[in-house]
């Protein structure tokens, strides 16, 4: 039975950036471990988070303000 792993939605701005920050610390997990699988649903987490809030983001890599 896999371990279970607790993450919080992404709601703010903070989340998200705290978000990242978890995410570039757990970059060498691998997959399948706990940290691994935190690693994928944070990305998850993340990536729906970007969607939903800098769906107007320009291609020039510079960080927008949260809508």
């Amino acid at each position: 039975m896999g371990l279970k792993v607790e993450i919080e939605l992404i709601k703010t701005l903070s989340d998200y950036e705290a978000a990242l920050r978890e995410i570039e610390s757990l970059m060498s997990s691998a997959l399948g471990t706990p940290e691994g699988n935190r690693l994928a649903l944070l990305a998850t987490l993340v990536e729906a988070f970007e969607t939903e809030h800098f769906h107007d983001l320009p291609a020039t890599g510079s960080t927008p303000a949260c809508s």
